[in-house]
């Protein structure tokens, strides 16, 4: 689909959406967040109100009636430019976005296409963090920052404005052809009857012949860092949180959620497949972490297990630092920040498996050692590695690092065993209420032999 913003493509979706979730037919992985009735202290603390999408209204959903157990969507999406978003919600400016509304035409492009991809999808109300999050109280986004992983795990959908690098650019424009990469290869399409290859029957068919042609493009999962959301650190957690995502991709529609990726393409040519444009969804590899008991219950699409759940846990966590250490920050003190969803939901696996859960600045406790064989990948060219200017992390944490990292893998099963031992790692938070945000200080003593 090159038309994603039409009424068709957003009926398709629709389509899709509807195959996932149906409670009798639906995918048995997405059943979760399936109900079109979100509960009450699930929901954000404001949505933005879609029925009137040239005049949305901001919501506060604490004691209000209209809100309670309706379905919300997200989205995800790059800012860019501070000036692209001069109408975020402030404290000036808060009361009038209720009672009033919002007049669209001052809102950039990609908010005012998610307004309406909300409406159309028939859905009324949807969250963004300009509009949803007060931008000038340090107390309002310190309590919102600490329910992001929530928000997004709630929502209904979430809108990945993928192609967008500002906010002010939108996401609806029709795609071009040439966004593919295609190219095209010339074949002989023999016409024939018979199963039975002979010289007779070949030579034959060969004579009426036509000549045909196939068009290769690369597939999503050959996506890398293509899009302008693959770079933003931000937008990892916010896609692999969520249960659903409808993906407005540079080449075209995208509809992924627990148990397929889908391009949105014309009815009966409708093409499923494991979407690995921006890897598993967390819910994902928490199902497979928890559920698979064994390496033969695999499905063939799912991460494989190297030894057993404790090792996919530890092993998903690095891929997702690694991941995470490749996308750029517009504040690079959010390094931990932009994080913190993610460490939060594998603190409360770690909790619920009965191992050591402390969280220390990007690292665990239980696994500290082998977390610590990290290092700074050069070889990545769209973002070289530098420290910043700023504290941010101690030394030993990959966050006190801008730019890619490689962890190296070592399994409980290896011959190696540490020579070292951890005497003590203390790290002090900036903010008790995020305990899995910044850090203003932390020291590490090891104790191990001279060699």
């Amino acid at each position: 689909v090159l038309d994603v913003g039409s009424d068709s493509a957003l009926s398709l979706a629709k389509v899709c959406l509807r195959e996932c979730v149906d409670a009798e037919s639906g995918h048995d992985h997405c059943q979760v967040n399936a109900t079109p009735h979100t509960p009450t202290d699930a929901l954000p603390t404001r949505l933005v109100d879609c029925t009137n999408i040239h005049h949305p209204r901001l919501v506060e959903t604490k004691d209000n009636s209209a809100c309670a157990g309706s379905p919300y969507l997200a989205l995800s999406y790059v800012w860019g430019a501070e000036s692209a978003q001069r109408h975020r919600t402030t404290n000036a400016n808060i009361n009038t976005y209720i009672a009033v509304g919002i007049e669209a035409t001052t809102l950039p492009q990609t908010i005012r296409d998610a307004v309406y991809v909300t409406h159309a999808l028939g859905f009324r109300y949807l969250w963004l963090d300009s509009l949803c999050i007060i931008q000038d109280s340090g107390e309002d986004k310190h309590r919102e920052m600490a329910h992001m992983r929530h928000i997004y795990r709630h929502a209904h959908l979430t809108i990945i404005a993928a192609s967008a690098s500002s906010a002010s650019e939108g996401f609806l424009q029709d795609r071009s052809v040439s966004n593919h990469r295609t190219f095209a290869v010339p074949v002989v399409c023999p016409v024939r009857e018979s199963l039975v290859s002979t010289v007779e029957t070949i030579s034959e068919s060969l004579s009426q012949a036509v000549t045909g042609t196939i068009h290769f493009q690369p597939t999503e999962e050959e996506r890398e860092l293509s899009d302008p959301i693959d770079r933003r650190a931000w937008c990892l957690q916010e896609i692999t949180m969520s249960p659903r995502s409808l993906i407005f991709s540079s080449t075209t529609l995208v509809y992924r959620c627990q148990a397929e990726g889908r391009s949105i393409v014309p009815i009966g040519q409708v093409e499923t497949r494991p979407d690995r444009s921006s890897g598993y969804t967390l819910p994902q590899l928490l199902r497979v972490i928890r559920n698979v008991p064994s390496m033969g219950t695999l499905d063939r699409h799912e991460p494989a297990l190297p030894y057993n759940n404790d090792s996919q846990l530890r092993y998903t966590w690095w891929e997702f630092v690694q991941a995470y250490s490749r996308r750029s920050l517009s504040y690079p003190s959010d390094k931990l920040v932009a994080f913190a969803g993610l460490a939060e939901e594998f603190h409360q696996q770690k909790v619920t498996r009965l191992t050591g859960a402390d969280y220390l600045a990007g690292l665990w406790r239980d696994t500290l050692l082998r977390d610590l064989l990290w290092f700074v990948d050069h070889a990545f060219k769209p973002f070289p590695s530098t420290r910043p200017r700023q504290y941010r992390a101690p030394s030993w944490s990959w966050a006190a690092v801008d730019g890619a990292i490689v962890q190296l893998f070592v399994s409980e099963h290896s011959n190696d065993r540490p020579t070292a031992e951890v005497v003590e790692c203390v790290t002090t938070l900036e903010d008790e209420r995020l305990p899995f945000g910044e850090v203003c200080s932390g020291h590490l003593v090891l104790r191990a032999p001279l060699m």
